[in-house]
């Protein structure tokens, strides 16, 4: 690849689109028929996780051969060369919604350069809600901008993941729990991470906490955060990018974050804190 194939982003830009729209068909032509199967507990794996990753690495190779891969049900796939670039796909995220018919479900795709992610999609199949974002280039939903809006804080739910949850009351921590309700208001669990982190990107969700993501969960939402003008950061307030080569988050250790605006990130930080709780780490195991 030369120099200016490197700068220019709209061949990975029209790869992505594709890939996402056909994985969006995909799903859907799956939904409410797809066989599934236990890979821990209560977590699933569906023959449609298994249909769009396939369907993706087939395009890749094809596409970008030096190029590597991770996806959620294969792991790592090395590419043909040594090009700084690794895509990372979570073929379903909300597996568990999908088997149950629950219409809350997407697919998320991220393209990496040197650790860090440069391109993000996340594609709602049920709703035909594309989010995206290009590092330096801003985030949009189905084409239009997206960004800080008239505040409407004050009113917005915070979203936190069951494993939030279920931490912070296996530390003994449920005062904290009650206290997110008491700032801020009501909370929603959507059962997906990826759609967590683009409802905070389009305002409609003012926090979004997790402890038990992996990497692919948050690949793509993380830049479509950050692109929003809004925050992303690992439970201790710290980057979590650009990624070491040597991090277990490549082979799926936890990577726990917070999203948000920065007044909000801030207020759950001391939150944390001040709970006394041992807040998880970066990479400490699957």
């Amino acid at each position: 690849m030369d120099r200016s194939e490197e700068d220019d982003p709209t061949p990975f830009l029209d790869f992505g689109d594709a890939v996402m729209k056909d994985a969006g068909e995909l799903l859907r032509s799956h939904l409410g028929r797809s066989l599934s199967s236990a890979k821990g507990p209560f977590d699933l794996v569906t023959e449609a996780d298994h249909a769009v990753e396939s369907m993706f690495a087939e395009r890749l190779s094809r596409s970008f051969p030096s190029h590597d891969m991770i996806g959620e049900e294969r792991g790592l796939r090395r590419g043909e060369g040594e090009s700084g670039y690794c895509w990372i796909i979570d073929p379903l995220d909300g597996t568990v919604n999908f088997a149950a018919g629950h219409p809350c479900f997407s697919v998320s795709l991220a393209l990496f350069r040197h650790g860090s992610p440069v391109i993000g999609w996340v594609y709602d199949p049920v709703h035909d809600e594309q989010f995206r974002a290009v590092r330096g280039g801003g985030a949009t939903l189905n084409g239009s901008l997206m960004g800080p809006s008239a505040d409407r804080s004050c009113v917005l739910p915070v979203g936190l993941s069951t494993g939030f949850i279920e931490w912070a009351l296996a530390c003994s921590r449920g005062e904290m729990l009650a206290e997110v309700i008491r700032r801020f208001g009501k909370i929603r669990i959507l059962g997906s991470q990826a759609l967590h982190l683009c409802y905070v990107a389009a305002g409609r969700l003012r926090l979004a906490a997790s402890v038990e993501a992996k990497l692919w969960d948050d690949a793509a939402g993380a830049l479509i955060v950050a692109e929003s003008g809004r925050r992303y950061s690992g439970l201790r307030g710290e980057p979590v990018f650009p990624i070491p080569p040597d991090s277990p988050l490549w082979a799926g250790a936890r990577v726990g974050s917070l999203a948000g605006d920065d007044v909000t990130v801030e207020q759950i930080l001391g939150m944390l804190g001040e709970s006394g709780a041992r807040v998880p780490g970066d990479g400490e195991g699957p």
